[in-house]
């Protein structure tokens, strides 16, 4: 399949996406309002991270992007800072590609530009808008789906999620950054800080909590420990506790901070009999699913694998080709990577942060 792929965000991101797609062998345009972006792009990551800089993707400036034509990409995707991704999609969206995926969050936690985006979304429904939560086509996750179904779903009992990691390995991937506050990172209300950039623990959570069928979370209540400005208000949260509610009585806890050193990744299942655990990048196991009875503590299933940082961006990619070929053959489209999803999880951050801020609990 011919593709043309254009990326917005010649940082890390923008990176990993470009070098997925060009596995695909998809034509590649990568563009930058920054001059000095694109040339990090070309003369230092892309060629430390993958051997050598290919040739076949071509670097632009951002202007360029606005003059390009209707229909000239097939996929465009939006690697920026959460706090430009409604800018973005608002550019991209006036080209009509076939699909638009925004990276993860979505927003930082503003309600107005969240309706902003649903509108556009509902605005245009011959584009298929995806949002990178890309944790939920990982194999890992993928295999913890149906062992729920098998020896889970009856007689649940909880269902908690803890993503921390520390400053240290989201910097190792931005060496050109002196500290978290030299981007948005440092930043709750531009997206950044424990709640916004490590979003992908409440978003586990709400996938999880659907394959359960445990209803839609109608409020929230979080507990975080806030970094201050010089001026004594909240620069960002180092660490958050949300204890999330469902229409139908049941109660789920995520833990989210920027401190925790090695990472802990994990979504953990409880019913009387079982436990289930899904973890993601371990320093040991890697990614892995564990499956073991409570009663007798005999392990009755165990998967390790090991991977490297850019296979996550090659299962996005291809989740995106699997969708333009169902798009070619007329087929319904519904992905984990939906949109609609990634709004699902921006509102709920939102209310999450407000919570927190208030010290009350929010309904959603």
């Amino acid at each position: 399949m011919i593709c043309n792929v254009a990326i917005i965000g010649a940082g890390s991101i923008g990176n990993h996406l470009a070098f997925s797609c060009r596995k695909l062998n998809w034509n590649v345009d990568v563009f930058d309002s920054d001059i000095k972006a694109l040339d990090r792009f070309k003369d230092d990551i892309y060629p430390s991270r993958y051997g050598i800089f290919d040739k076949e993707i071509n670097l632009k400036e951002m202007n360029e992007f606005r003059k390009s034509n209707k229909n000239s990409y097939d996929v465009i995707l939006i690697g920026t800072p959460p706090d430009t991704h409604y800018s973005v999609l608002v550019e991209a969206v006036a080209l009509k590609p076939r699909v638009i995926m925004i990276e993860k969050p979505l927003t930082g936690p503003d309600s107005n530009e969240i309706s902003n985006i649903k509108e556009i979304f509902d605005s245009n429904p011959e584009i298929v808008f995806l949002c990178g939560y890309n944790h939920k086509v990982n194999i890992a996750t993928i295999t913890a789906e149906q062992l729920i179904n098998t020896f889970i779903k009856d007689g649940f009992i909880s269902l908690q999620v803890h993503w921390q990691e520390s400053w240290e390995g989201i910097l190792k991937a931005h060496p050109w950054l002196e500290n978290h506050n030299s981007s948005y990172l440092g930043y709750f209300e531009r997206g950044g800080g424990a709640l916004f950039e490590h979003s992908h623990g409440l978003d586990m959570w709400l996938h999880f909590s659907r394959i359960l069928e445990l209803g839609k979370v109608d409020s929230v209540s979080a507990i975080a420990t806030f970094e201050k400005d010089e001026k004594g208000n909240p620069q960002y949260d180092s660490s958050i506790v949300l204890e999330l509610e469902t229409t139908l009585g049941f109660k789920g806890k995520v833990t989210q901070d920027v401190t925790t050193l090695p990472s802990k990744k994990q979504v953990e299942v409880f019913t009387a009999s079982h436990r289930i655990t899904i973890g993601f990048n371990d320093h040991i196991l890697g990614d892995f699913v564990l499956l073991n009875e409570l009663n007798s503590g005999k392990e009755i299933f165990n998967l390790s694998a090991q991977k490297t940082r850019p296979f996550d961006f090659d299962l996005e990619i291809r989740e995106i080709e699997r969708i333009l070929h169902a798009l070619q053959e007329h087929k319904f489209v519904s992905s984990p990577l939906s949109g609609a999803l990634g709004l699902e999880t921006a509102q709920i951050a939102t209310a999450s942060m407000n919570s927190a801020l208030t010290g009350t609990k929010i309904p959603t």
